[in-house]
């Protein structure tokens, strides 16, 4: 199942609240020392709700202790947009920041 559809249900229903991987350290990379270095897909983990992202993926902490990574999807923006028009009906882009965005009746929902 991919992360998209594995994220949003709780976040609808339990407005679960990701916790960002950091806005860099030293290196000036994007990623803290809480984030694997490469992709952890299906790998145990401790903080559910972490989020991480690698070129082109982006993987979370599920609450189950394992990781769940997902492709982003060519149409999410590089920052949330809220209003914003989108492409594609249910797509969910997730952010570094922790916030979710939604394409629903055309336009983006970033609650």
């Amino acid at each position: 199942m991919p992360l998209r559809s594995l994220i949003l249900a709780p976040l609808v229903a339990l407005s679960l609240t990701f916790l960002a991987c950091g806005s860099g350290d030293d290196d000036g990379d994007s990623q803290t020392n809480d984030c694997p270095a490469s992709e952890p897909a299906g790998a145990g983990c401790g903080s559910a709700g972490l989020f991480c992202e690698y070129p082109g993926r982006q993987c979370i902490c599920g609450t189950d202790g394992a990781w769940l990574c997902d492709d982003v999807d060519p149409s999410c923006l590089a920052e949330p947009s809220h209003g914003v028009a989108c492409p594609a009906e249910d797509v969910v882009c997730a952010y570094r920041t922790g916030q979710l965005c939604l394409c629903k009746d055309g336009a983006w929902n970033c609650p």
